[in-house]
């Protein structure tokens, strides 16, 4: 279903469910996302590379305000499956990975980030 069909459904908890099937580098385009970060990373068991891409997507049509997403590889299946997630207005996928990945007892800085290993602290 193409994207712009996804966000016409009026529904919210219909229009996320559409949103999981869809394509999401369809998405980006579509909502005229710019890249502003990518960053690879290894996976600890085999090596394998780990992607990162930070969007800015502006506001406008679909969102209210300027928005800050992170797509990144699966980690552990290392498939062409990508997740999506919201983040904080960053510059730089270590900054938007260290904020996702903080929480109210523990502060990652984005330094911190970068050299944590994936497959050991899951990052």
């Amino acid at each position: 279903m193409p994207f712009e069909e996804i966000l016409a459904i009026p529904d919210i908890d219909q229009r996320i469910q559409a949103m999981k099937y869809g394509n999401i580098w369809d998405f980006v385009k579509h909502a005229k996302g710019k890249l502003l970060d990518q960053y690879t990373k290894r996976r600890y068991q085999d090596q394998a590379p780990v992607r990162y891409w930070l969007y800015k997507f502006p506001k406008g049509e679909i969102f209210t305000q300027d928005a800050y997403y992170m797509i990144y590889d699966d980690t552990m299946l290392l498939s062409v499956k990508q997740h999506v997630q919201g983040v904080e207005k960053s510059a730089t996928v270590p900054e938007a990975m260290a904020w996702k990945r903080s929480n109210e007892f523990f502060t990652l800085s984005p330094e911190e980030w970068k050299l944590s290993v994936i497959g050991l602290n899951q990052t």
